[in-house]
């Protein structure tokens, strides 16, 4: 998912050509590309991302997939007669469930991050990699709710409880996006 990935691979497919692969194994090999962990689709209803966006570069990535996302959301339910565009906008509703690695700029992802305007924010670490500093939880969860007073923010140290809160909080429609640490959306993909 994403129009960055276009980009990269139109990338490797040059790569590939000026290493004089075959524009048939390009294909093949392109057909059969999986990038766990870059904006996987876990589960289709609720929509589950689980996406290791660790920088700015790469949030910035994530948030302009998921506003596509949103926008995809909403165009399906314009198409019920029922439903007015005010009241659209009011089905479809972001969770997030987030973490971040101790050395990142995290204040930058965290200002991209409330350009979705997330309903629900559940801030969490990883609890896999005892080598990897994690930012603290508390720091975090007060930037959202400086940013976003409107969002209910809530904090977990194991991220499986992050998860289950936020699963809770969805409904059919609605986007859960896991990100921010490679390492709390690799701890949680196991669970799907």
């Amino acid at each position: 998912m994403g129009t960055h990935q276009i980009k990269n691979a139109i990338l490797c497919i040059e790569v590939a050509k000026h290493l004089e692969i075959s524009q048939l194994a390009i294909q093949n090999g392109i057909s059969r590309v999986h990038q766990p962990l870059r904006m996987e689709i876990v589960s289709k209803n609720p929509l589950i991302i689980l996406d290791g966006a660790h920088n700015p570069d790469k949030m910035r990535t994530t948030v302009e997939t998921v506003q596509k996302c949103i926008s995809t959301q909403v165009n399906k339910y314009q198409g019920n007669k029922k439903l007015t565009h005010l009241h659209t906008y009011k089905l479809i509703n972001l969770h997030l469930v987030v973490g971040f690695s101790a050395d990142k700029n995290i204040s930058r992802m965290i200002k991209q991050l409330t350009t979705l305007k997330p309903k629900t924010i559940a801030v969490t670490r990883n609890t896999t990699n005892p080598f990897r500093k994690v930012a603290d939880p508390q720091s975090v969860s007060n930037q959202f709710q400086k940013l976003l007073p409107n969002s209910k923010i809530k904090i977990f140290l194991n991220p499986s409880d992050a998860l289950a809160w936020s699963k809770s909080k969805t409904k059919t429609g609605d986007i859960l996006l896991v990100t921010g640490s490679i390492f709390v959306s690799g701890e949680l993909r196991q669970q799907f």
